[in-house]
Protein backbone atom coordinates (compact mmCIF):
# COMPACT_ATOMS: atom_id res chain seq x y z
CA UNK A 1 0.00 0.00 0.00
CA UNK A 2 2.72 2.39 0.64
CA UNK A 3 4.79 1.77 -2.84
CA UNK A 4 8.12 0.19 -2.94
CA UNK A 5 10.19 1.18 -5.79
CA UNK A 6 12.62 -0.24 -7.93
CA UNK A 7 16.25 1.19 -9.74
CA UNK A 8 17.52 0.58 -13.03
CA UNK A 9 19.60 -0.24 -14.40
CA UNK A 10 21.13 -0.98 -10.50
CA UNK A 11 22.00 -4.73 -10.27
CA UNK A 12 21.33 -4.33 -7.31
CA UNK A 13 17.43 -3.81 -7.62
CA UNK A 14 14.96 -5.40 -9.90
CA UNK A 15 11.16 -5.81 -10.10
CA UNK A 16 10.91 -8.08 -7.96
CA UNK A 17 13.73 -7.26 -5.56
CA UNK A 18 13.00 -3.40 -5.16
CA UNK A 19 14.80 -0.86 -2.90
CA UNK A 20 11.92 -0.84 -0.37
CA UNK A 21 12.52 -4.58 -0.44
CA UNK A 22 16.21 -4.47 0.15
CA UNK A 23 15.57 -2.10 2.85
CA UNK A 24 13.54 -4.23 4.91
CA UNK A 25 15.86 -6.84 4.85
CA UNK A 26 19.16 -5.20 5.64
CA UNK A 27 17.46 -2.00 7.49
CA UNK A 28 16.07 -2.58 11.10
CA UNK A 29 14.70 0.44 11.73
CA UNK A 30 12.96 0.48 7.68
CA UNK A 31 11.44 -2.78 8.27
CA UNK A 32 10.02 -1.53 11.94
CA UNK A 33 8.72 1.46 10.40
CA UNK A 34 6.72 -0.77 7.88
CA UNK A 35 5.40 -2.72 10.69
CA UNK A 36 3.80 0.56 12.13
CA UNK A 37 3.11 2.14 8.93
CA UNK A 38 0.81 -1.42 8.31
CA UNK A 39 -0.74 -0.35 11.59
CA UNK A 40 -1.62 2.80 11.26
CA UNK A 41 1.02 4.36 14.01
CA UNK A 42 2.32 7.13 11.59
CA UNK A 43 3.82 9.01 14.20
CA UNK A 44 5.83 5.92 15.10
CA UNK A 45 6.49 5.32 11.68
CA UNK A 46 7.83 8.60 10.81
CA UNK A 47 10.60 8.22 13.75
CA UNK A 48 12.17 4.67 12.35
CA UNK A 49 12.14 5.98 8.99
CA UNK A 50 13.85 8.96 10.72
CA UNK A 51 16.68 6.52 11.90
CA UNK A 52 16.55 4.42 8.77
CA UNK A 53 17.80 7.15 7.08
CA UNK A 54 20.86 7.25 8.78
CA UNK A 55 21.92 4.07 7.26
CA UNK A 56 21.17 4.48 3.75
CA UNK A 57 23.73 2.89 2.08
CA UNK A 58 23.24 4.72 -2.20
CA UNK A 59 21.10 7.71 -3.02
CA UNK A 60 18.43 5.13 -4.14
CA UNK A 61 17.93 4.25 -0.62
CA UNK A 62 18.00 7.75 0.66
CA UNK A 63 14.98 9.05 -1.71
CA UNK A 64 13.53 6.15 -0.70
CA UNK A 65 13.47 6.68 2.87
CA UNK A 66 12.39 10.38 2.12
CA UNK A 67 9.64 9.91 0.27
CA UNK A 68 8.22 7.62 3.27
CA UNK A 69 8.96 10.10 5.70
CA UNK A 70 6.92 12.31 3.70
CA UNK A 71 4.22 10.14 3.01
CA UNK A 72 3.89 9.52 6.81
CA UNK A 73 3.57 13.39 7.15
CA UNK A 74 1.08 13.46 4.63
CA UNK A 75 -0.87 10.79 6.67
CA UNK A 76 -0.14 12.89 10.28
CA UNK A 77 -1.76 16.10 8.28
CA UNK A 78 1.27 17.63 8.07
CA UNK A 79 1.15 18.92 4.77
CA UNK A 80 3.70 21.94 4.30
CA UNK A 81 7.12 19.69 5.38
CA UNK A 82 5.76 16.79 3.06
CA UNK A 83 5.30 19.09 0.09
CA UNK A 84 9.03 20.48 0.50
CA UNK A 85 10.80 16.75 0.95
CA UNK A 86 8.59 15.56 -2.09
CA UNK A 87 9.78 18.81 -4.64
CA UNK A 88 13.56 18.03 -3.61
CA UNK A 89 13.04 14.49 -4.27
CA UNK A 90 11.24 15.50 -7.90
CA UNK A 91 14.30 18.05 -8.45
CA UNK A 92 17.35 16.00 -6.89
CA UNK A 93 18.85 14.44 -10.37
CA UNK A 94 20.75 12.08 -7.60
CA UNK A 95 17.74 9.90 -7.52
CA UNK A 96 16.04 7.57 -9.62
CA UNK A 97 13.39 8.80 -12.35
CA UNK A 98 10.16 6.62 -11.33
CA UNK A 99 11.09 7.69 -7.72
CA UNK A 100 11.40 11.39 -8.72
CA UNK A 101 7.95 10.84 -10.85
CA UNK A 102 6.48 9.21 -7.75
CA UNK A 103 7.28 12.64 -5.99
CA UNK A 104 5.64 15.14 -8.53
CA UNK A 105 2.59 12.62 -9.00
CA UNK A 106 2.27 12.25 -4.73
CA UNK A 107 2.19 16.11 -5.04
CA UNK A 108 -0.44 16.22 -7.42
CA UNK A 109 -2.69 13.61 -5.93
CA UNK A 110 -2.72 15.81 -2.83
CA UNK A 111 -5.82 17.61 -3.65
CA UNK A 112 -7.62 14.14 -4.10
CA UNK A 113 -6.33 12.53 -1.12
CA UNK A 114 -6.70 15.13 1.37
CA UNK A 115 -9.49 17.75 0.36
CA UNK A 116 -9.74 19.08 3.43
CA UNK A 117 -6.61 20.04 3.85
CA UNK A 118 -6.60 23.63 2.03
CA UNK A 119 -3.65 25.10 3.40
CA UNK A 120 -0.98 22.79 2.38
CA UNK A 121 -2.82 23.04 -1.01
CA UNK A 122 -2.00 26.58 -1.50
CA UNK A 123 1.74 25.67 -1.90
CA UNK A 124 1.53 23.17 -4.19
CA UNK A 125 1.79 25.44 -7.36
CA UNK A 126 4.50 27.59 -5.99
CA UNK A 127 8.06 27.96 -7.34
CA UNK A 128 9.10 26.74 -10.24
CA UNK A 129 8.49 24.51 -12.61
CA UNK A 130 5.30 24.40 -10.51
CA UNK A 131 4.14 28.35 -10.80
CA UNK A 132 4.08 27.70 -14.57
CA UNK A 133 1.90 25.41 -14.91
CA UNK A 134 -1.10 27.04 -13.43
CA UNK A 135 -0.38 29.70 -16.26
CA UNK A 136 -3.53 31.18 -17.93
CA UNK A 137 -4.96 28.08 -17.23
CA UNK A 138 -8.01 26.86 -14.20
CA UNK A 139 -7.61 24.58 -11.37
CA UNK A 140 -8.50 21.32 -13.37
CA UNK A 141 -5.80 22.14 -16.63
CA UNK A 142 -3.04 23.09 -13.95
CA UNK A 143 -3.20 19.45 -11.79
CA UNK A 144 -3.07 17.90 -15.56
CA UNK A 145 -0.10 19.82 -16.78
CA UNK A 146 1.50 18.68 -12.55
CA UNK A 147 0.39 15.10 -13.60
CA UNK A 148 2.08 15.44 -17.37
CA UNK A 149 5.26 16.58 -15.48
CA UNK A 150 5.59 13.41 -13.60
CA UNK A 151 5.34 11.61 -16.50
CA UNK A 152 7.83 13.74 -18.39
CA UNK A 153 10.48 12.41 -16.05
CA UNK A 154 9.19 8.88 -15.69
CA UNK A 155 5.95 7.54 -17.99
CA UNK A 156 4.19 6.69 -14.58
CA UNK A 157 0.57 4.82 -15.28
CA UNK A 158 -1.54 6.60 -12.88
CA UNK A 159 -0.09 9.89 -13.42
CA UNK A 160 -0.99 9.51 -17.49
CA UNK A 161 -4.08 8.06 -15.85
CA UNK A 162 -5.15 11.46 -14.07
CA UNK A 163 -4.53 13.76 -16.36
CA UNK A 164 -7.04 12.53 -18.71
CA UNK A 165 -9.67 12.31 -16.60
CA UNK A 166 -8.43 16.02 -15.58
CA UNK A 167 -8.80 17.17 -19.41
CA UNK A 168 -11.71 15.51 -19.28
CA UNK A 169 -13.50 17.18 -16.68
CA UNK A 170 -12.31 20.43 -18.32
CA UNK A 171 -14.48 19.13 -21.56
CA UNK A 172 -17.64 18.71 -19.05
CA UNK A 173 -16.99 22.94 -18.27
CA UNK A 174 -16.11 24.29 -22.04
CA UNK A 175 -17.76 21.62 -24.00
CA UNK A 176 -16.59 18.90 -26.85
CA UNK A 177 -16.61 21.36 -30.09
CA UNK A 178 -14.07 24.05 -30.14
CA UNK A 179 -10.35 23.91 -30.78
CA UNK A 180 -9.46 23.78 -27.79
CA UNK A 181 -11.79 20.78 -26.84
CA UNK A 182 -9.95 19.27 -29.74
CA UNK A 183 -6.67 19.50 -28.13
CA UNK A 184 -7.73 18.07 -24.41
CA UNK A 185 -9.58 15.19 -26.57
CA UNK A 186 -6.60 14.58 -28.13
CA UNK A 187 -4.26 14.39 -25.32
CA UNK A 188 -6.56 11.85 -23.21
CA UNK A 189 -6.60 9.71 -26.27
CA UNK A 190 -2.81 9.89 -25.90
CA UNK A 191 -3.08 9.64 -22.29
CA UNK A 192 -5.24 6.66 -21.82
CA UNK A 193 -2.65 5.03 -25.07
CA UNK A 194 0.33 5.60 -22.68
CA UNK A 195 -0.91 4.35 -19.23
CA UNK A 196 0.23 0.75 -20.81
CA UNK A 197 3.57 1.92 -20.66
CA UNK A 198 4.59 1.36 -17.53
CA UNK A 199 1.78 -1.16 -16.40
CA UNK A 200 4.60 -3.28 -16.64
CA UNK A 201 6.50 -2.88 -13.78
CA UNK A 202 3.26 -2.28 -11.58
CA UNK A 203 2.18 -5.65 -12.24
CA UNK A 204 5.57 -6.96 -11.78
CA UNK A 205 5.72 -5.82 -8.23
CA UNK A 206 2.92 -6.94 -5.47
CA UNK A 207 4.10 -3.49 -3.59
CA UNK A 208 2.73 -1.85 -6.72
CA UNK A 209 -0.67 -3.62 -6.97
CA UNK A 210 -2.76 -0.92 -5.63
CA UNK A 211 -1.52 1.42 -8.03
CA UNK A 212 -2.96 -0.55 -10.54
CA UNK A 213 -6.36 -0.75 -9.29
CA UNK A 214 -5.94 3.39 -8.94
CA UNK A 215 -4.92 2.96 -12.61
CA UNK A 216 -7.92 0.54 -13.66
CA UNK A 217 -10.13 2.94 -11.56
CA UNK A 218 -8.92 6.29 -13.18
CA UNK A 219 -9.45 4.72 -16.27
CA UNK A 220 -13.05 3.69 -15.56
CA UNK A 221 -13.90 7.01 -14.27
CA UNK A 222 -11.97 8.74 -17.80
CA UNK A 223 -13.76 6.16 -20.00
CA UNK A 224 -17.19 6.83 -18.34
CA UNK A 225 -16.98 11.12 -18.45
CA UNK A 226 -15.91 10.79 -22.30
CA UNK A 227 -18.91 8.57 -22.53
CA UNK A 228 -21.36 10.98 -21.09
CA UNK A 229 -20.14 13.62 -23.11
CA UNK A 230 -20.81 11.87 -26.43
CA UNK A 231 -17.33 11.54 -27.19
CA UNK A 232 -17.04 8.82 -29.93
CA UNK A 233 -14.72 5.77 -28.95
CA UNK A 234 -16.24 5.40 -25.71
CA UNK A 235 -18.62 3.43 -24.00
CA UNK A 236 -20.24 2.78 -20.56
CA UNK A 237 -19.56 -1.21 -21.17
CA UNK A 238 -15.60 -0.38 -21.47
CA UNK A 239 -15.86 1.70 -18.33
CA UNK A 240 -17.44 -0.97 -16.13
CA UNK A 241 -14.92 -3.31 -17.19
CA UNK A 242 -12.26 -1.18 -16.09
CA UNK A 243 -14.33 -1.07 -12.47
CA UNK A 244 -14.56 -4.30 -12.47
CA UNK A 245 -10.60 -4.74 -12.94
CA UNK A 246 -10.18 -1.92 -10.57
CA UNK A 247 -12.65 -3.75 -8.00
CA UNK A 248 -10.74 -7.47 -8.56
CA UNK A 249 -7.50 -6.11 -7.79
CA UNK A 250 -8.38 -4.84 -4.73
CA UNK A 251 -10.47 -7.93 -3.69
CA UNK A 252 -7.22 -9.57 -4.68
CA UNK A 253 -4.59 -8.23 -2.50
CA UNK A 254 -7.34 -7.79 0.60
CA UNK A 255 -7.75 -3.84 0.56
CA UNK A 256 -11.37 -3.43 0.34
CA UNK A 257 -11.59 0.11 -0.68
CA UNK A 258 -15.16 1.63 0.26
CA UNK A 259 -14.10 4.42 -2.24
CA UNK A 260 -13.68 2.34 -5.25
CA UNK A 261 -16.99 1.26 -4.28
CA UNK A 262 -18.54 4.58 -3.99
CA UNK A 263 -16.85 5.48 -7.18
CA UNK A 264 -18.53 2.72 -8.95
CA UNK A 265 -21.99 3.43 -7.53
CA UNK A 266 -22.10 7.01 -8.68
CA UNK A 267 -21.01 5.56 -11.87
CA UNK A 268 -24.02 2.97 -12.18
CA UNK A 269 -26.33 5.73 -10.86
CA UNK A 270 -25.25 8.13 -13.72
CA UNK A 271 -25.44 5.77 -16.41
CA UNK A 272 -27.96 3.13 -15.50
CA UNK A 273 -29.86 5.16 -12.82
CA UNK A 274 -32.81 2.40 -11.32
CA UNK A 275 -31.88 0.16 -13.39
CA UNK A 276 -28.61 -0.94 -11.71
CA UNK A 277 -30.32 -0.23 -8.26
CA UNK A 278 -29.52 -3.09 -6.46
CA UNK A 279 -26.05 -3.39 -7.85
CA UNK A 280 -25.74 -0.07 -6.14
CA UNK A 281 -26.95 -0.91 -2.57
CA UNK A 282 -25.07 -4.04 -3.06
CA UNK A 283 -21.91 -2.34 -3.75
CA UNK A 284 -22.53 0.94 -1.08
CA UNK A 285 -23.86 -2.14 1.83
CA UNK A 286 -20.83 -0.85 4.14
CA UNK A 287 -22.51 2.75 3.95
CA UNK A 288 -25.23 1.84 6.64
CA UNK A 289 -26.26 3.51 9.96
CA UNK A 290 -25.82 0.09 11.40
CA UNK A 291 -22.55 -0.35 9.89
CA UNK A 292 -21.33 3.38 10.71
CA UNK A 293 -18.13 2.08 12.77
CA UNK A 294 -16.55 -0.01 10.21
CA UNK A 295 -16.69 3.12 7.71
CA UNK A 296 -13.13 4.33 7.21
CA UNK A 297 -12.71 7.92 9.16
CA UNK A 298 -11.47 9.50 5.49
CA UNK A 299 -14.67 8.59 3.95
CA UNK A 300 -16.85 9.52 7.03
CA UNK A 301 -15.33 12.93 7.44
CA UNK A 302 -15.52 13.99 3.99
CA UNK A 303 -19.40 12.66 3.45
CA UNK A 304 -20.11 15.02 6.74
CA UNK A 305 -17.82 17.80 5.16
CA UNK A 306 -19.42 17.74 1.40
CA UNK A 307 -22.92 18.96 2.71
CA UNK A 308 -21.16 22.11 3.38
CA UNK A 309 -18.11 22.83 2.23
CA UNK A 310 -17.98 24.74 -1.45
CA UNK A 311 -14.72 23.15 -2.40
CA UNK A 312 -16.47 19.75 -1.90
CA UNK A 313 -19.51 20.63 -4.16
CA UNK A 314 -19.04 17.72 -6.96
CA UNK A 315 -18.97 15.03 -4.14
CA UNK A 316 -22.02 16.71 -2.43
CA UNK A 317 -23.83 16.12 -6.02
CA UNK A 318 -22.40 12.89 -6.57
CA UNK A 319 -23.48 11.97 -2.79
CA UNK A 320 -27.04 13.54 -3.56
CA UNK A 321 -27.44 11.76 -6.60
CA UNK A 322 -26.80 8.04 -4.94
CA UNK A 323 -28.87 9.19 -2.18
CA UNK A 324 -31.72 9.04 -4.03
CA UNK A 325 -31.23 5.17 -5.56
CA UNK A 326 -29.76 3.55 -2.41
CA UNK A 327 -32.35 5.04 0.91
CA UNK A 328 -29.93 3.07 3.21
CA UNK A 329 -27.16 5.24 1.92
CA UNK A 330 -29.38 8.29 2.36
CA UNK A 331 -30.00 7.17 6.01
CA UNK A 332 -26.43 6.84 7.02
CA UNK A 333 -25.63 10.17 5.49
CA UNK A 334 -28.39 11.95 7.54
CA UNK A 335 -26.32 10.06 10.79
CA UNK A 336 -23.03 12.19 9.45
CA UNK A 337 -25.62 16.13 10.14
CA UNK A 338 -27.32 15.44 6.77
CA UNK A 339 -31.13 16.74 6.48
CA UNK A 340 -34.23 15.67 3.79
CA UNK A 341 -34.13 19.24 3.17
CA UNK A 342 -30.90 18.46 1.55
CA UNK A 343 -32.00 15.55 -1.21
Amino acid sequence: MYQHFFVKPSARYSDTNTVGTVLQRINPAFNLATIYMNNHDFAKAKAAYERSLLAAEDSAQEAQIRFNIARTEELLKDGSPALVTLKQIAADERYYPVIRATAVQEIAMMRTAFPLGDDALEDIFKGEPYASFREGVGERVAYAKLFEYATSIHPLSLSYAFAAYLRAEELRVIGTTTPEAAAHIDAIRAHLAATQDDLPRLLANPNEAISAARLYRQQAMTIALMTELGVPGYSNETAESYFQRAMNTTSTIGYHSQAFAFQYAVFLVDAYGERRADDVRALLSVFTSDKASTVAGSSRDIFAAARTKSSLSDTRSRLVRVAKVDQAFKAYLITLGWNESDF
